[in-house]
């Protein structure tokens, strides 16, 4: 019984995590080469990813589905070009022999010099025991410029962290498990083998193994803005991945959810704009839509044609089994003209994301 209840929970209620917060002083942001953030190792308590000795790698210690999330400040004390600078955040886990993939990428606009700026993403990720997880920061500046760097200070600036919310979960397609259910135990009750392996067994395959799905590439689409109008980001059919029973609808615009519950819900995008670089006609929107309804919605700055730039969210949500998502794409000033990126095709760059997991799945509603 040791083995098949006690240790499966005590796993589930302490999982693999890590959050490290603080990075080491004195790292420029260079032009045009990657620079590998070296972090402040957190104490042996905060972090079960031990670190390597450059503070740049953290390596991932069970295989399973993991929520993966990174958040540097960056601010330049010289000048910037006069619609802004582009800041290019990397997510990235390495194999053990060396070889780096990408799990997500985001670019945002630097315009005010002196004034630091947040960079974010979240994604979930299945990772197998030995792989490390780093971030990196590029500035992509039509300009050489050495005034870039992690801003100093406090450490609630910069963080990398990691959870495991999938123990035996790969994202591979498969069915769809058993309902979760937990009945009560009466005193004297006599249970057959089997009535007590359904008991046992079916909430452990259901919290080891959730419904998740995680896709990372988009199809090419163009959007005219107008007046209330928002555009559905259609979702590559061959970059999805599933498990329990998610479906990717006609046109791969929407997700539709296998079972109820409580979800996190994480989704970033980039788009470029048609027209003149500046501020006019720059602002965008990237709204999170349940059954046609939006239920959250990110502002973003735009100001460089021929750039993209990235709109990122994450949201815990209930959903209903048979509930449909999609990402939305609007803009405030009609007749300005957005798209996919038009030069991220065929690469193995991650500069689209839209995934989630089921966090509660006994969750009837949003109140616990």
């Amino acid at each position: 019984m040791n083995a098949a209840v006690r240790d499966p929970l005590t796993y589930l209620s302490n999982p693999p995590r890590l959050i490290c917060r603080g990075v080491a002083s004195g790292q420029k942001v260079p032009r045009g080469q990657q620079l590998y953030v070296r972090w402040t190792p957190p104490n042996s308590s905060d972090s079960s990813f031990p670190t390597d000795a450059g503070a740049q790698w953290f390596t991932v210690p069970d295989s399973g589905i993991y929520l993966v999330s990174a958040s540097v400040t960056v601010d330049s004390i010289g000048s910037t070009q006069v619609d802004g600078d582009g800041v290019v955040l990397f997510l990235t886990k390495r194999a053990t022999p060396g070889t780096q993939t990408s799990m997500a990428i985001v670019r945002e606009i630097y315009q005010r010099p002196g004034i630091p700026q947040l960079y974010s993403v979240q994604t979930l990720a299945y990772l197998q025991a030995g792989e490390s997880i780093g971030v990196a920061l590029y500035l992509d500046s039509g300009s050489p410029s050495d005034a870039y760097r992690l801003t100093a200070g406090s450490e609630a600036q910069h963080s990398i962290s990691a959870h495991m919310v999938g123990a035996a979960a790969t994202l591979q397609s498969g069915p769809t498990n058993p309902p979760i259910t937990i009945p009560s135990w009466a005193d004297s009750e006599v249970l057959a083998p089997s009535d007590l392996a359904s008991r046992i067994t079916t909430p452990l395959q259901v919290l080891y193994s959730p419904p998740a799905f995680l896709v990372q590439s988009v199809l090419d689409y163009s959007y005219t803005a107008s007046a209330g109008q928002r555009r559905s980001i259609p979702w590559r059919g061959s970059a999805f991945e599933q498990a329990g029973g998610w479906i990717l609808g006609a046109g791969g615009t929407t997700l539709t959810a296998p079972r109820s519950g409580v979800y996190l819900i994480s989704y970033f995008t980039a788009v470029e704009r048609a027209g003149t670089s500046g501020t006019a006609g720059s602002s965008f929107q990237i709204y999170l839509v349940r059954n046609g309804v939006p239920i959250a919605v990110h502002h973003r700055q735009h100001t460089r044609t021929g750039m993209w730039a990235s709109g990122i969210g994450s949201e815990l949500v209930f959903l209903k089994a048979g509930d449909a998502l999609s990402v939305e794409l609007s803009a405030a000033t009609a007749g300005t003209t957005w798209r996919n990126p038009t030069q991220d095709s065929g690469t193995n760059e991650v500069w689209h994301s839209f995934s989630g997991v089921l966090l509660a799945p006994s969750a009837t509603s949003m109140q616990g």
